[in-house]
């Protein structure tokens, strides 16, 4: 039997958790929950090493309290680890979602030390696929102990003298295509948190977005901003950009899309305005969101207060969320909008006049 260890928040959802350990009945694993997860990055990461260590040659699930995203800090840490990644993990475990949900659907999967890592979000939607995909990549992920260098790329378990059948290995061929992204020497020097992989291009490799060579569109939604709209017109650099599943929307530079520093914001279409992502700022989540979004920046199930409490850690009241940053969110109240940070709130006038402003602040800082 393999050890399955999930690490979940003790307030995670319990029927989340009883799916889960239904999902797994029966099959080659046996499942050890620790309910304890640290939701500051560098407490996770002492987490996982104590857990890897402790049963070492396992599995180690990480499970985000949140649907669609994985959290900003799960994130940060992922940015971090000294991962030997499985970079279709996500494509096979999402492949049954309908593309709007995938894409933005956050699942990382590779080695850590002697164990199979995967970090998901709490979806109800993926276990299936999540189990069955880990019981294949278990057999695979068992090669790693005969090799020094687990530079593994597409290799057939007949070539390791293992049986597996052929759904098994369709699996397989689709997921392991291990990627050694950190040539970080595993000592018992402690991991310290990196952003080598965060800003905009962190942030399309992230996703996998892939910038076009057409010119986007300007956004139509903001023809009535005019204080908007005139930002992106003066954009240096506006690309079409497509997803891994085809989607396509538009992907503005400031003061271009080439240097490391500049700053680009994702253009997704929405009522009665677009969804904004500023990328420069991944893997913060800063952005606008309308009435329906993606679910990235903010849980949609989120309630105005859930989500007060969640990024300031204290509660708000209001009629919707209409943008987030770092620790704050825009609450509209009828036609008006606040600033709240937890501590006070500031006023930013109307939906018109704090849309314009914040798209104005995101494309210079």
């Amino acid at each position: 039997m393999i050890p399955l260890n999930i690490l979940t928040s003790a307030g995670s959802n319990p029927i989340f958790r009883q799916a889960l350990s239904k999902a797994v009945s029966g099959t080659v694993f046996t499942l050890i929950e620790h309910s304890d997860l640290s939701t500051d990055s560098n407490a996770l990461l002492d987490q996982i090493e104590r857990v890897a260590n402790k049963t070492p040659e396992s599995v180690i699930l990480v499970v985000s309290p949140t649907k669609y995203e994985l959290l900003t800090e799960i994130q940060e840490l992922i940015f971090s680890l000294p991962l030997s990644h499985y970079p279709n993990f996500s494509n096979v475990v999402s492949q049954d979602l309908t593309p709007e949900v995938a894409a933005f659907t956050q699942i990382t999967a590779g080695r850590f030390q002697d164990s199979l890592i995967v970090f998901i979000p709490q979806m109800l939607e993926i276990l299936p696929k999540l189990v069955q995909t880990l019981k294949h990549t278990s057999e695979i992920f068992a090669l790693k102990s005969k090799s020094e260098q687990p530079t593994l790329v597409n290799i057939k378990p007949s070539q390791a003298g293992l049986e597996v059948s052929e759904d098994a290995q369709e699996t397989l061929d689709a997921v392991v295509h291990i990627d050694v992204s950190s040539d970080r020497q595993q000592s018992g020097i402690p991991h310290q948190l990196n952003t080598n992989r965060a800003g905009w291009h962190g942030a399309l490799k992230h996703f996998q977005i892939e910038l076009m060579t057409e010119n986007a569109p300007l956004p139509v939604e903001f023809e009535s901003i005019p204080a908007a709209h005139s930002v992106f017109e003066h954009a240096g650099a506006r690309k079409i950009a497509v997803d891994r599943y085809g989607n396509q929307f538009a992907v503005f530079g400031f003061p271009d899309l080439n240097r490391p520093n500049s700053k680009v914001i994702i253009v997704r279409p929405g009522s009665p305005f677009p969804e904004l992502i500023a990328l420069h700022r991944f893997p913060t989540k800063v952005g606008l969101l309308p009435t329906h979004h993606s679910g990235f920046l903010l849980s949609s199930t989120l309630s105005v207060e859930q989500a007060c409490m969640t990024l300031t850690g204290r509660t708000n009241k209001g009629d919707r969320i209409i943008a987030v940053e770092s620790k704050a969110v825009y609450i509209q109240r009828n036609n008006d909008i606040v600033r709240w940070d937890g501590r006070r709130e500031s006023d930013m006038g109307t939906i018109r006049q704090a849309i314009a402003s914040l798209v104005l602040q995101w494309s210079q800082r």
